[in-house]
């Protein structure tokens, strides 16, 4: 009689178990796991520039995320560009300051895609966009170092 009582007490056991992990798993946050397609307005910051590279640029160019050859969109706006700054330490005064480097420029780069995107990310392919994040632009004509400063969804 023991070992009827022990043996049902750990089917009821396993069968809470089971039930509770099948519950877990229909309750999912399906905003993780559903996603709709809509046009986002990235704004990449592309620093340490030359004058030269600057000129390449043009509105209506397509880029590709150079490292994992995402396809990301068309230009749809270039700012006008603006020196490039770096931290140094001033030794007297024990400080840091910014200084403007000679020659070399940023610009705000705005890219027009379509992304999959989810109350936690925005991906565009393999590509994941959250702002901070640094990504390799390229064309055929150029490729620069960028920073992801903002992204905008459209309506």
């Amino acid at each position: 009689m023991k070992k009827v009582v022990k043996y049902g007490i750990e089917i009821v056991v396993i069968l809470v178990i089971l039930l509770a992990a099948l519950y877990g798993i229909t309750k999912i946050n399906t905003s993780l796991t559903r996603t709709n397609q809509q046009k986002v307005l990235i704004t990449f910051e592309a620093q340490n520039l030359e004058a030269e590279l600057l000129s390449k640029m043009e509105s209506g160019d397509k880029i590709t995320d150079n490292a994992k050859t995402t396809y990301l969109g068309e230009i749809i706006s270039l700012s006008e560009q603006y020196p490039y700054t770096k931290s140094v330490k001033n030794y007297d005064t024990n400080s840091f300051m910014q200084v403007e480097v000679p020659n070399r420029f940023n610009r705000d780069i705005t890219v027009a895609v379509m992304a999959d995107v989810t109350d936690s990310s925005v991906m565009v392919g393999e590509t994941e966009l959250k702002i901070g994040y640094t990504i390799p632009l390229i064309n055929e004509k150029y490729m620069v170092n960028s920073i992801i400063t903002n992204i905008e969804l459209s309506k």
